[in-house]
């Protein structure tokens, strides 16, 4: 049995009501593994999905015989092993502790069965797992494969940010890449020192954060939230994993943000061009 408040903390739980969150207090079971522990391995059966409490658990799949990759790195209060609560309840990747790890388990079919009392609890963990299906709706994975999406969700979370939050900063260095699942963010640059300047809205299904996979890793504007939305979110690091063993999905990945990217400097072209004018209009005026 977990802490109610400490499922509080949690963002998969934390739309859920009082009494929802008891019920999901007396499922959880504390467990803890050394470094280098296998907690399940790709294709066992799915009995239980996790939460991480303390440490690191990545998520790794077979390349090739010889070759592991990690597409997903699971940190504190990150879900993992949801294959627990979705047909056909087969993990598919293996997760294993890179440091002594402390995680919540949760029996799946015992999850489901509170699923079936309080379908709140459904609706909301579905919310923070990242769907093939899902993802094959955003502009930079409708390219890809059902095949190859189900490589790539393997690396992808979701997170959730309330209006005003800043998401990263321009010049930052760029660790993750993102795409919006719900909501709204703003892209923010600073032309003149203390003038920043919204460039561009991006909105569902659409991508920022791209530098993430793409050299000197710097992310070239201020990213804010206009209103609570969460996201789908990757490292980079996991994304390049996967790209470095799949020629097809790297080169699709590459050339779809390629457009994006030219697409949003012609947004930012013209949103220079308009400020421009309308500070050469403030002007006219002034000296009038």
């Amino acid at each position: 049995m977990i802490d109610v408040q400490r499922l509080e903390e949690i963002e998969v739980f934390r739309d859920l009501t009082t009494d929802e969150l008891e019920a999901m207090s007396q499922i959880c079971e504390v467990k803890t593994y050394e470094a280098g522990s296998v907690i399940f391995k790709e294709g066992d059966e799915g009995k239980e999905i996790y939460v991480v409490d303390e440490g690191i658990v990545n998520c790794i799949i077979q390349a090739t015989s010889d070759q592991p990759i990690v597409v997903g790195t699971r940190t504190r209060n990150s879900l993992f092993g949801w294959a627990a609560i979705v047909p056909p309840y087969r993990y598919t990747s293996t997760a294993k502790t890179s440091e002594k790890v402390r995680a919540f388990a949760i029996k799946g079919d015992k999850l489901r069965k509170l699923c079936d009392t309080y379908s709140h609890i459904y609706d909301v963990v579905m919310q923070h797992i990242v769907t093939i299906e899902r993802l094959r709706e955003t502009e930079l994975f409708n390219c890809l494969t059902i095949d190859e999406v189900a490589l790539v969700s393997l690396a992808y979370e979701t997170r959730v940010y309330r209006e005003g939050d800043t998401i990263f900063r321009e010049n930052d260095e760029s660790t993750e890449i993102f795409i919006v699942d719900e909501g709204r963010v703003q892209a923010v640059i600073e032309p003149i020192p203390n003038r920043p300047m919204v460039i561009a809205t991006i909105t569902k299904n659409q991508l920022f954060g791209w530098s993430a996979m793409i050299s000197p890793h710097r992310y070239t504007a201020t990213i804010k939230a206009a209103e609570k939305t969460r996201v789908f979110v990757a490292r980079g690091n996991d994304l390049r994993g996967i790209c470095s063993v799949n020629p097809h999905i790297c080169s699709k990945v590459l050339e779809r943000i390629v457009c994006i990217v030219g697409d949003r400097l012609v947004q930012t072209r013209q949103a220079l061009v308009q400020a421009f004018y309308e500070s050469q209009a403030a002007s006219d005026c002034n000296q009038a």
